[in-house]
């Protein structure tokens, strides 16, 4: 079999394997509790009047939670295996979906100990205002409940990725390298634990 056959079989695959994954992610809805039903992204309790859950916030944070992982997917799938630009509409609507799921999760107040990668994979790709302002509000309240020194190094990452992002021009932000926080890390001797 020639190179270029090869190649083209290679592209083939991954084309249909990311468009797989992109599909899944865009299909994928939460496994619910009986008498539990989601409605815009909130748990809604199906029953007897007055009948309350005392779980309710916990799994409403666990919902956002999974929503933040999801939307994050995307922003992966987007910025790295499809290699669009930070500012493409695609990657800033689950960039900014992603951070907002995160602060959800922790204005429930529920489990965090898994919320810091996709805060961290969406907040790399933040690059308004309100992005970067849901970001700080989730590394904030994450790093008072965790006070874990790993939070700390992944929000002054995020700090030099948004540095270096506002240092360039528009041509030149498009076309950075979906790995800059890896640089990042080198540069500074810091390994981020994601789990």
């Amino acid at each position: 079999m020639s190179q270029v056959s090869k190649v083209a079989v290679l592209r083939t695959e991954f084309e249909t394997t990311s468009q797989a994954i992109e599909t899944a992610l865009a299909q994928w809805k939460p496994c619910l509790p009986p008498k539990i039903a989601m409605r815009d992204d909130v748990l809604v309790l199906h029953g007897v009047e007055g009948e309350e859950i005392p779980e309710m916030a916990r799994l409403q944070s666990i919902l956002h939670n999974a929503l933040a992982y999801r939307h994050s997917a995307f922003v992966y799938l987007y910025r790295t295996i499809y290699e669009y630009s930070p500012k493409h509409k695609l990657v800033q609507q689950h960039s900014h979906t992603a951070l907002h799921h995160c602060v959800e999760t922790t204005a429930a107040r529920g489990p965090m100990g898994a919320l810091l990668w996709p805060l961290f994979a969406a907040a790399c790709e933040a690059i308004n205002a309100e992005d970067r302002e849901l970001a700080r509000r989730a590394f904030s309240e994450i790093e008072e409940r965790q006070g874990m020194t790993n939070i700390e190094e992944a929000w002054g990452i995020i700090q030099e990725v948004w540095k270096r992002l506002d240092a360039l021009d528009d041509d030149a932000a498009a076309e950075t390298d979906p790995d800059l926080w890896r640089k990042i890390c080198a540069e500074m001797g810091v390994t981020i634990v994601f789990g």
